[in-house]
């Protein structure tokens, strides 16, 4: 019994909820209004952080400082004959923003 007023309350108060939504809808449409929807704070972040982090498949050659020593014991580690195994994937690691894409990137 308790959840049948319970449901019937409810009930009339999304009718009242539904009908002034229905007014603001009439509303809007009465006057033009244009719905104008201002991006978050965390949109516009992720943006903005997404164009910071693009990458390209090409590095020039003037845009990479102090990398050589890296990118050469790379290059003849994946060259040496001495090596037994075969290498397939070699991690480069570290904090962010340290040039890990660029150095992956450094290829001749």
């Amino acid at each position: 019994m308790y959840y049948a007023i319970y449901n019937l309350k409810i009930s009339h108060c999304l009718k009242a909820i539904r009908k002034e939504l229905d007014a603001i809808a009439k509303d809007k449409a009465s006057f033009n209004l244009v719905e104008r929807r201002e991006p978050s704070r965390l949109e516009t972040y992720s943006v903005q952080l997404n164009l910071d982090r693009e990458t390209y498949s090409y590095v020039p050659d003037g845009e990479v400082i102090r990398r050589n020593d890296d990118k050469k014991k790379i290059v003849d580690f994946l060259l040496d004959s001495q090596v037994e195994e075969n290498v397939v994937v070699i991690s480069i690691v570290g904090l962010g923003r340290l040039g890990k894409t660029t150095l992956a990137q450094c290829h001749s």
